[in-house]
């Protein structure tokens, strides 16, 4: 008889499964029957260790290690591999009357690994594919008393199944069982799934089954499922519970404790409430070995459940009480040496956040300390007066930026109307922030302590404007000094805030000054206007003021010429004459200090006063246009007679006439020579004729050089140099009125030019040996 060598972790039946095939039995049965064992079902109590050690040629010590049952004391329990599995064989968690193993498995190593021996084994942590457990051809279970690996007892072969993937959470829970189950670290998994895998790695191989079978159940429990024996479903729950460590648990704590509370809703504690659980997981031989389930159950009821009392007794002696997330209204008091005014307080102002729960059918307040702000230590109290100068701001103004919330405290026990020192500070500090300190106050700013000076009636308008700057509503440019009485403002939106603030406090009315900034009326016409019916006054403590209401119907209906003037581009008088000559009905109101009168224009007319004034504008424009064109062209018709009787020539740049001189030689813009018909036309014409006159029909730039040079050959005139005794270019085109570039491009002229060099310098030469000889 063949007799293979077992590996270190194959399982013992697959063993038995392999000797069989290698030999050419039908099945393990007939191994068995040779050490006096007829049966075809294999128990953990049927198994003749000393048997098939003799049978097999092996060691009774190396089957020893594959078997499942260990004798110690008089006692047996149950092992895998080395690994305990408690006493008890019928909630044993190992697959015994049936088969499952990975076929790429099988056909790699060429056993069945003790892995697949467990009835948690329900992936392959290699080859992340399902575990194989029925033939696919006569679908029965499979069994070990079949003819081999990849054998079925209906004679399928199981090499050719197709493999079913699995999902991420299941092979990584598959990988740390099978790790545990090699004695090797849990360090290589990947841990996608989130599982606590240090606290994993010191749990028994035992305690770790029984933890997932609890957590499992407990889990179909919690989200009201049918209570079931099926290891595949009771696995999935438990990894629920144990993936995105320890939000996962919470979750499902939270799921359980609900469906508690339904069913016993007058249980207080965290304990009582989770009685059945706590005792299935926590009061068993295995609990200490998952302790840290139970320490995260108790950080659960102190920081995240807010749904019942958490007895001290459950805390470990090392674990502080601040730790406790919610405590009472009460512990919170003494906590923090606070009474119940103050305590009231603070949760009025949002400093201690409260949660209200139901516990024992009755509703209890308590603190959330993770929201909540704790009291702070004063470092020392001041009065109201000295706060007020340490800021310099009035102390009605501090108050009422207080009561706003725009000056922030932190929780005090004190009293509330306490000014604390760093309170103050800190304000003082995010005023200062606003703005860079700044040397001098330029036009244009003005400073907070000023504004608090003014008499707005009511502090609250100071205080607004206070917080406008702080909120961003008035812009700070700067501060001086050190404190915020010499915080800068922008003038010009400070007097429209006070102006708002001053409307408000009065009652939507202004005084005589401020209606007439508002209306355009000159603020001596005012009281005029009142007479007239344009405005109306009410009483204010004794002082007369215009209504808001008066002044907002006026500018509706009404405009002064002095606001309109602007707009149009003209004065108040000169639409008040349009007015007199086109029959316009403005008001005229007086003056009370006699100086003239004011006009006001109803606005049905506004658009025919400011046409009117157009044309008129126009009209007058075209006057002095066509006075201004007959003078030019006097003018340039004076200068080109001139140059006809001397028989001058235009000034030209280029061959052309140079507008710009001619322009200055009449006195007039060169401007006019393009855009005025008449002129253009006449400097034309006496282009034409000088052109005709000088034979220059055909102009170009080699043309007016060659004139040039014929003109100074003929006068005896030198040719200009420059100093390097070279022509000298500039002066040379500026005489003919060309650029001087046309001596760097054009080729003719560049030929013409060093033509009339070398002949000027050979007639020098001869002229020398002629004076020479005499």
């Amino acid at each position: 008889m063949r007799t293979p060598s077992p590996h270190s972790t194959e399982s013992f039946f697959g063993y038995l499964l392999r000797a069989s095939e290698t030999n050419g039995y039908e099945t393990p049965g007939d191994i068995l029957r040779l050490t006096g064992v007829v049966s075809h079902r294999i128990t953990l109590n049927t198994i003749p260790i000393e048997g098939l050690a003799s049978v097999l040629n092996q060691k009774v010590e190396v089957l020893q290690k594959l078997t499942y049952r260990t004798e110690q004391n008089r006692s047996s329990s149950l092992k895998i591999l080395g690994h305990d599995l408690g006493k008890s064989s019928k909630n044993a968690p190992l697959r015994i009357k049936y088969s499952a193993f990975c076929v790429c498995c099988a056909q790699e190593d060429g056993h069945i690994d003790a892995f697949w021996d467990m009835s948690t084994s329900l992936a392959c942590p290699k080859h992340e594919c399902k575990v194989l457990t029925n033939c696919p051809e006569c679908h029965c279970k499979l069994t070990w008393f079949r003819q081999g690996l990849l054998k079925c007892t209906c004679g399928a072969d199981l090499n050719q199944v197709a493999q079913t993937k699995a999902e991420k959470p299941m092979i990584e829970l598959m990988q740390i069982i099978q790790a545990k189950l090699h004695h090797k670290a849990h360090s290589s998994i990947s841990n996608q799934v989130g599982f606590p895998l240090d606290h994993f790695e010191h749990v028994p191989m035992n305690s770790f089954l029984l933890m997932l079978n609890r957590l499992g159940t407990f889990n179909l429990q919690s989200k009201k499922e049918p209570v079931t024996t099926d290891c595949d479903a009771i696995t999935r729950a438990a990894i629920d519970t144990l993936s995105n460590w320890p939000h996962g648990y919470h979750e499902f704590l939270t799921r359980l404790g609900n469906v508690y509370i339904a069913e016993k809703p007058s249980a207080v504690g965290l304990r009582k409430q989770f009685q059945q659980f706590y005792i299935a997981m926590f009061k068993r031989p295995f609990s200490e070995d998952i302790s840290f389930l139970r320490d995260e159950f108790v950080n659960f009821g102190l920081n995240i459940w807010g749904n019942a009392v958490v007895d001290k007794k459950l805390l470990r002696p090392s674990e502080s009480e601040l730790k406790q997330r919610f405590i009472s209204r009460a512990e919170f008091a003494q906590r923090f040496n606070i009474w119940k005014p103050v305590m009231d307080r603070l949760i009025a102002d949002g400093s201690i956040v409260t949660k209200q729960v139901k516990i024992g059918g009755i509703k209890r307040q308590v603190v959330d300390l993770e929201l909540s702000q704790p009291p702070v230590q004063s470092e020392q109290v001041i009065t109201d007066r000295e706060a007020a100068a340490f800021l310099g701001l009035p102390v009605r103004v501090i108050d009422h930026l207080r009561e706003t919330g725009v000056y922030q405290t932190k929780p005090r026990a004190g009293f509330a109307s306490s000014w604390h020192q760093d309170d103050v500070e800190e304000f003082l500090r995010r005023g200062l922030s606003l703005a860079c300190k700044i040397e001098t106050v330029s036009e244009g700013m003005e400073k907070l302590g000023t504004l608090m000076r003014l008499t707005l009636r009511d502090s609250s308008a100071k205080a607004d404007i206070v917080a406008a700057a702080f909120d961003g509503r008035l812009s700070v440019a700067g501060h001086i000094g050190d404190n915020l009485s010499g915080l800068l403002l922008n003038k010009n939106e400070v007097d429209l805030f006070i102006l708002k603030k001053r409307v408000e406090v009065e009652g939507d009315s202004y005084s005589f000054s401020e209606a007439a900034d508002q209306t355009g009326i000159d603020q001596m016409a005012i009281q005029s206007a009142i007479n007239e019916g344009l405005l109306t006054t009410v009483e204010r403590d004794g002082r007369t003021r215009i209504s808001g209401e008066s002044i907002t119907h006026f500018n509706s209906k009404y405009i002064t010429l002095s606001r309109l003037a602007p707009t149009a581009g003209t004065t108040a008088r000169k639409l008040g004459n349009i007015c007199k000559r086109h029959n316009i009905p403005a008001k005229l109101i007086a003056r009370s200090n006699g100086n003239g009168k004011h006009y006001v224009l109803p606005r049905s007319y506004e658009v025919n006063l400011v046409d009117l004034f157009h044309a008129e504008e126009k009209k007058r424009k075209d006057n002095s246009f066509a006075n201004r064109d007959a003078a030019c062209e006097l003018s340039l018709s004076e200068y080109l007679t001139n140059l006809r009787a001397t028989n001058g020539l235009l000034p030209r740049r280029g061959g052309k006439p140079n507008l710009s001189d001619i322009a200055n030689a009449c006195g007039f813009d060169r401007a006019r020579l393009y855009d005025s018909p008449s002129l253009v036309e006449a400097l034309n014409q006496f282009d034409k004729e000088e052109q005709a006159r000088l034979n220059m029909e055909g102009f170009d730039a080699v043309t007016v050089l060659s004139g040039y040079l014929k003109n100074l050959k003929e006068s005896g005139l030198p040719l200009p140099l420059s100093r390097g005794n070279k022509p000298n270019k500039k002066v040379i085109t500026e005489a003919c009125g060309l650029y001087r570039n046309i001596l760097y491009t054009n080729q003719n002229a560049i030929s013409l030019l060093n033509d009339f060099v070398q002949k000027q310098t050979v007639r020098s030469k001869f002229k020398a040996q002629k004076t020479f000889h005499r």
